[in-house]
């Protein structure tokens, strides 16, 4: 099973963050804040090479999981539209990637789905290597906690995560808590980091600005050199 994180509140990765302020450590930015923004749209439903950003990371983890579920506070009409279920953030006082993780884990033991184990990712980052699931998976069967998280190349993507339903309770005391920092909750439930490969020189860039997006196209148009 799998949620996918749509809203542009996301947490940035590493690469995004790097040289940047943000309101805590970690970073939490809504592309909004940029003046390279796409007004009050949604990065994700923006296009690359024909297709929105969204549907890239479908198609990057259906074939690896048993379901998907896509979390996201607004743009609903649009998202139901790819036939899959949009839970919104449980409402808890705040609206942040860690909510949606735990608003999905809770939607999945609501509809005692038969799985144990949920993938996180964040609808943004469109391209990832092929295995990406299966690497989180065997990492979350060698870890207490049972929570695993890419890292690549040092650099920790932490909203790329695998969570048992078992680790909704701890979540809520974290939200609860007023922790936002997906890292630093990923650190203290002793969650496992899995050193990932990359397949392209892409992988994990999370798309902010318009700038990003049409540069990132035209290499996967082969138009530029990477």
């Amino acid at each position: 099973m799998a949620i996918i994180l749509a809203d542009d509140n996301a947490e940035q990765n590493v690469d995004s963050a790097a040289g940047q302020e943000s309101e805590e450590s970690g970073g939490i930015r809504d592309s909004r804040d940029s003046r390279d923004s796409r007004d009050s749209r949604d990065r994700c439903l923006q296009p690359l090479c024909g297709k929105p950003l969204l549907q890239h990371v479908i198609e990057g983890v259906r074939d690896s999981v048993a379901g998907l579920i896509i979390n996201s506070n607004s743009h609903f009409s649009a998202y139901k539209e790819y036939g899959y279920p949009v839970v919104e953030d449980l409402k808890v006082g705040q609206h942040n990637p860690l909510v949606g993780i735990y608003s999905g884990l809770c939607w999945y033991s609501e509809q005692k789905a038969d799985t144990e184990y949920v993938v996180s990712v964040p609808a943004d980052v469109p391209l990832f290597p092929a295995g990406l699931v299966k690497e989180l998976q065997m990492a979350a069967a060698n870890s207490e906690s049972g929570i695993a998280y890419v890292e690549c190349e040092g650099k920790p993507q932490p909203l790329i995560a695998i969570w048992p339903l078992s680790a909704i309770k701890n979540l809520a005391v974290e939200i609860t808590a007023g922790n936002s920092n997906c890292q630093d909750v990923l650190q203290k439930l002793g969650a496992n980091a899995v050193a990932v490969s990359k397949s392209s020189d892409d992988d994990f860039k999370e798309v902010t600005t318009e700038a990003e997006l049409l540069a990132l196209e035209k290499r996967l148009n082969g138009t530029i050199k990477n």
